[in-house]
Formats: structure tokens, C-alpha cells, sequence
């Protein structure tokens, strides 16, 4: 078997040979390198969880293969790989024996078929041995040529050498059908919000072929998403910072890199997609903001508590655009505001009825503080002294653009908890980042990744179960 390929210099094991048998028919792929790394990184990420013992001294694998009606006769130091193309599906099982494989757990074949009972469903399955693997489909087509190792490699080598070191399931699939995809894995992504910028007239094409790569560790479930991108010329990104934002868990923390989103044209498209017209002030180059309270105070909106930083080599055009809305009045050398907002209006909504802040420029910078963010506006407590902020950016693309914080709080409505499940205080936040990666060619990647800490992910495995258990 070739079970690793020499890439790059770099001995990289590889789900080739696996990805090899599955026919080109098949837009969609999923492969797992290796059965046993997986087991092993799985079982540690479920430790990790504090959610050992739902392993009940089995292998992870294991249990789903027995699940999926597959339990025994793999060889679980070999690659595996899926493919899908609409109802059809066909997987490629390493087996030294393909044949005692069938039997063992499909029996006999009748008229080139056998019954299995697969996730709880009694289905009739095709199947096909070939040298060191059995493939298993809901087909004919199992018995169709597979793509090659040519083909294979070259899927292989879609995905940067940074991911295929550190990815544990790997797949290529249109952007269309990865919601359905990653909620068989028991993971609720949401990416409406694609479809709504492909739709607002931003250069994603969500029929084409995307790279997604899933990781497990004891700290962390990351999901890294490449989505093809008609790229524009771009300025190079800047580092991203949060700096004078404190506390260092703050409920929302986000940093967005003004320049190169307008030149990308995400601005535009999101204001598209919102029906909001973009306000008519000077952005900024960057942005970092932090929601340091994660309920309203009396009388005040979602955001009535909330720290900003506005930087750019020269920031006073930004900063008089601000004091045109703001009105602010000078007391120490601290512009003060107060803004006032119709009950029940969209803006009472983000910063209540009666908002109340202050303001200060310096070189580079202005920061605005609100509610109790305003005071101090320097804060030495920043989200990045807490050391959550390195730890999440190791799942993350290099470049940036826009990366954000957010506590699970926040989020547990698309976080598929079960009924009555609440999110403990405390937690560590989720995390995402956007890289946009222009090519000369003009066609580039977006870089997305969404990180899921051990403890968040733990309650989006016992929701997941418990749907399990329900049948819904």
C-alpha cells in the first residue's frame, strides 16, 4: 500500500490509496489518512472533552464502524475514503482479505448483492474486492474504475502541506452541500451566510470544489474550510492585535482588517446582503472591538458595553467623522458623548436608549469606550494576555483578516445543545478567522477556520447524542 507519499521534502502519511479507488463520478470525498492516528487523536480530544467515558473501552472508530455496520475485518492501519454524488455513495475499506470482510459482516451475495444493516437501517449494498481494499456502495458503480493514484495525488496536494500535517479527516466538496456534510459528523456549521454574499455578487463559487480539513486535539475541535475565490489585487494584511481591549475573556471580541475587505469587495457584499448602506463615515484601516459585558445594563442595548479601537497611519479624518456624530465636549482631555435613540429603534437595540462614552485620539489610534468600557480607555488587561488568543491562532490561517471571539453564550442557538441544555459560565470562547489569499491567476482561497475549545465541543457531542437517541 502507498501509505505515505514524499511531498514537499515532508514524509506525510496520506488517504491516497483509498481516494484512489473512489471514481471520479463522485464530486464529493472524504478520507481519513489513517484509522489508528484518528482513534488515538479522537480519544484524546474526548478525554479532552472530559467525555472518556462515552468510549466504553473501545476505539472511537470502532464504534461507528459497528454503527455504519462495518465492525470487523479492517485493517485499521490503512486510509479510508468516501465519495458521494447525490444519492449514491461508495466507500473504499483497507481489508487484507475484502472477501472475509464481506462475509463477516454482510454475508453471502445474492444477485451481486448483500443486505446490511447500516446505521440502524436495513439496506441491500454492492460490493467489489480489489488488492488491500473492499469497496462497499449503494451501487453498481462500485465496480467502476476509480480515479487513480494520478488523479488522487493531485487531490491530495489541493490541500497546503500545513493542513495535511495537521488534519485528521479531510474532504472536498461544494460549499453547497458541507452543511448537510458537517452535520453527519455531529457538527453544526452553519454557512448561510456564503450563500448570501455568492448572492450580494461576491466572487465565491459555492458549486466548485472546496477543501475542508477537520482536526482533533485535546484542546480544541478545528475546522479549517478553503473556498474557492475570485480574488482581487490587495494590499498585504496587517497583524492582527487586540490591544487595549481587556477583560482578557471578553464576551465578543473581534478585529477586522478595513483595508483589504474593501478591496476584496466583502464590504460592498455585505452590505448587500444585509440591506444596510455602509455609514458614510471614513473606516478606518483596522478595527478591534470588545463587548466586555455579555448582557445589556439598565436601560442599555446589546452593545452598551462595549470597548473600540480604530487605527490607521493617519486617523484624524476617521476621528472628526466620529466627533461630526458623536458631538463630543472635551473635559481632561477626554472627548465625553452622550447619544439618545427612540425606544425600540434599531440603534436602542445595539446601545440602548440613552448611550453615554468617551473618546480619545492619540498616534495612530482613536478608542472609544461605552458603559462601564469607557473608563479606563487604555486597559492593561488585554484578550491576548490571557494566553487563549495564541493558543486558538495555532488552528488558524497566518493571514487574518478578520478574527473573531465569541462566548458560547452567544452562540448556543446554532450550537445544536440539546432541549434544556444551558452553557456554563466561564467557558472559553469560540473562535473564527477569514484569510483572504489572492493568486496572480485570480483565482484565490478564502481561508476560513472555526475553532470549537474542548469544553464547547463536549456540549455540542452530548447534543448531538441525545438527537441521536431521540431519532430527531
Amino acid at each position: 500500500m502507498l501509505n505515505a507519499i514524499l511531498l514537499n521534502g515532508v514524509f506525510l502519511s496520506s488517504p491516497v490509496d483509498a481516494v484512489a479507488m473512489v471514481p471520479e463520478s463522485y464530486p464529493m470525498v472524504m478520507a481519513i489518512s489513517n484509522l489508528m492516528s484518528t482513534d488515538d487523536r479522537i480519544e484524546e480530544s474526548m478525554r479532552g472533552m472530559d467525555r472518556g467515558e462515552l468510549l466504553l473501552g473501545v476505539d472511537p472508530t470502532d464504534m461507528l464502524r459497528a454503527f455504519a455496520g462495518v465492525p470487523a475485518g479492517l485493517d485499521d492501519d490503512g486510509n479510508i475514503a468516501f465519495g458521494m454524488s447525490g444519492e449514491q455513495w461508495i466507500a473504499a475499506l483497507p481489508s487484507p482479505d475484502p472477501e472475509s470482510m464481506f462475509e463477516m459482516n454482510f454475508g453471502d451475495a445474492q444477485d451481486g448483492q448483500r443486505s446490511a444493516l447500516m446505521f440502524g437501517s436495513s439496506v441491500n449494498i454492492s460490493t467489489d474486492a480489489r488488492v488491500n481494499f473492499g469497496l462497499v456502495g449503494s451501487d453498481e458503480s462500485v465496480q467502476t474504475k476509480g480515479r487513480g493514484l494520478a488523479a488522487a495525488t493531485a487531490w491530495w496536494e489541493s490541500f497546503p502541506e500545513e493542513l495535511r500535517q495537521q488534519g485528521e479527516i479531510f474532504i472536498t466538496a461544494p460549499v453547497s452541500q458541507a452543511s448537510a456534510m458537517f452535520s453527519s459528523l455531529g457538527l453544526g456549521i452553519d454557512l448561510s451566510m456564503l450563500v448570501q454574499l455568492q448572492e450580494a455578487g461576491f466572487g465565491i463559487d459555492l458549486e466548485a470544489p472546496a477543501n475542508f480539513v477537520v482536526d482533533f486535539d485535546a484542546l480544541a475541535v478545528a475546522i479549517r474550510m478553503q473556498i474557492p475565490w475570485e480574488s482581487r489585487a490587495m494590499s498585504g494584511p496587517t497583524d492582527s492585535g487586540f490591544s487595549d481591549l481587556g477583560p482578557s475573556q471578553p464576551m465578543l471580541a473581534t478585529r477586522v482588517n478595513w483595508t483589504r475587505l474593501r478591496e476584496s469587495g466583502l464590504v460592498w457584499a455585505l452590505a448587500t446582503a444585509f440591506e444596510q448602506p455602509m455609514l458614510a463615515f471614513a473606516f478606518p484601516e483596522a478595527t478591534s472591538v470588545a463587548l466586555v459585558s455579555g448582557r445589556p445594563i439598565s436601560d442599555g442595548g446589546m452593545m452598551s458595553n462595549t470597548r473600540l479601537r480604530l487605527e490607521a497611519d493617519d486617523i484624524t479624518g476617521t476621528a472628526n467623522q466620529l466627533r461630526s456624530i458623536l458631538t463630543p465636549s472635551t473635559q481632561n482631555g477626554v472627548e465625553r458623548f452622550t447619544m439618545n435613540f427612540p425606544v425600540g429603534s434599531e440603534f436602542s437595540s445595539l446601545f440602548g436608549v440613552s448611550m453615554s462614552g468617551d473618546m480619545q485620539e492619540s498616534s495612530g489610534v482613536v478608542r472609544i469606550g461605552m458603559g462601564g468600557a469607557a473608563k479606563p480607555l487604555i486597559h492593561s488587561d488585554a484578550l491576548e494576555a490571557g494566553g487563549i488568543v495564541d493558543t486558538m491562532r495555532e488552528w488558524m490561517p497566518t493571514t487574518r483578516d478578520i478574527e473573531m471571539y465569541a462566548d458560547a453564550s452567544m452562540l448556543s442557538d446554532v450550537l445544536g445543545l440539546k432541549p434544556g441544555q444551558e452553557v456554563p459560565a466561564g467557558m472559553p470562547p469560540l473562535g473564527l478567522a477569514v484569510g483572504m489569499n489572492p493568486a496572480e491567476s485570480g483565482r484565490g482561497a478564502l481561508d476560513i477556520a472555526i475553532v470549537l475549545p474542548a469544553p464547547v465541543a463536549a456540549l455540542m457531542l452530548d447534543g448531538a447524542m441525545a438527537s441521536v437517541g431521540t431519532g430527531s
